[in-house]
């Protein structure tokens, strides 16, 4: 079975976009814990409402990017 790349890609996009959010969205509002932990991992500091804007698109990037890669490799080896 072979995989569709671009569908791949956005399924991982828009999971990692959506979580993203979610994490610092719930940072905002007391979380603070949630956003510590994330935060060394993107370029944006996610304690910002700026923050929450610019790392979800990075993590809409990154993931679609991520899932690409994972599907062509899948479809590659396998």
């Amino acid at each position: 079975m072979k995989l569709d790349p671009k569908a791949m890609a956005y399924t991982f996009s828009i999971f990692g976009g959506f979580w993203t959010f979610v994490i610092a969205f719930l940072g905002q509002f007391g979380f603070e814990d949630l956003v510590a932990i994330c935060n060394p991992f993107y370029f944006f500091d996610l304690s910002t409402w700026l923050g929450v804007f610019l790392g979800t698109i990075e993590a809409l990037v990154f993931w679609l990017l991520i899932g690409y890669v994972f599907a062509w490799l899948y479809n590659k080896f396998i």
